[in-house]
């Protein structure tokens, strides 16, 4: 009966049975009485300080080696597939959409803070814009001037009328300037409030004229832009 007990007790894989009342631990050597069938003082030698961390170690082995290969409760199709997935996400270049949203938004940088369009040529802005995004293209100077401009700009065109479109009253005011290469400009400027009761400014002409700019080519100026703009 006692040797069933002991058995059945995972203590013994790590204790060698002298006799009916001695046993040996395999790890450290000591042998310790267990007589009456319990296993207390076996378990108390298990617990020292160096024989706790030896069976604590064999007790992990012991269970991966019970429960096999790692690998043997994954579907080979699944983690084939898994790794697949994970190749194809490393290597998957950029959508159009998201390549076309950076291109507006390099354009709208340099548009906004007056960089010059050779910026996208400058070593140290690749380097940021490739960490960023490593899979994007970044678009030629040539581009900029000639196709994403004029994008940006028929889009904001588009923008500014349909804002124009739902206000109910605006004003307009002009202003006049030379600059240091003695070319002189005037701009017209619309003031409304929007739907969302927030004060705008668009600026929505500019031309280069000369000193003997007259009142009535002023006019004409001004008779031309608030057509342009329908309002």
């Amino acid at each position: 009966m006692n040797n069933l007990k002991r058995k059945r007790s995972a203590i013994w894989k790590y204790f060698t049975v002298k006799s009916d009342i001695i046993a040996k631990c395999s790890y450290c050597g000591h042998e310790i009485s267990y007589s009456g069938g319990s296993t207390k003082n076996v378990d108390d030698t298990s617990n020292t300080s160096s024989t706790s961390a030896i069976v604590s170690t064999a007790s992990l082995i012991t269970v991966f080696e019970s429960a096999g290969p790692l690998t043997s409760s994954l579907n080979p199709s699944t983690n084939s597939s898994r790794q697949s997935s994970i190749t194809q996400f490393i290597s998957k270049p950029i959508s159009l959409s998201k390549s076309k949203a950076i291109d507006l938004q390099i354009t709208k940088f340099i548009l906004k803070h007056f960089h010059p369009f050779s910026i996208v040529e400058e070593t140290e802005f690749r380097n940021v814009i490739k960490m960023l995004a490593p899979n994007y293209t970044m678009p030629s100077r040539k581009t900029i001037s000639n196709s994403l401009l004029l994008q940006m700009y028929e889009s904001t065109l588009k923008k500014v009328k349909a804002d124009l479109n739902d206000v109910t009253a605006l004003s307009l005011t002009t202003d006049g300037w030379t600059s240091i290469n003695n070319e002189h400009f005037i701009a017209l400027t619309v003031h409304f409030i929007n739907s969302d009761i927030v004060l705008c400014s668009r600026l929505i002409g500019c031309i280069i004229y000369n000193k003997k700019f007259t009142s009535e080519e002023l006019a004409n100026f001004l008779m031309a832009t608030a057509k342009k703009w329908n309002i």
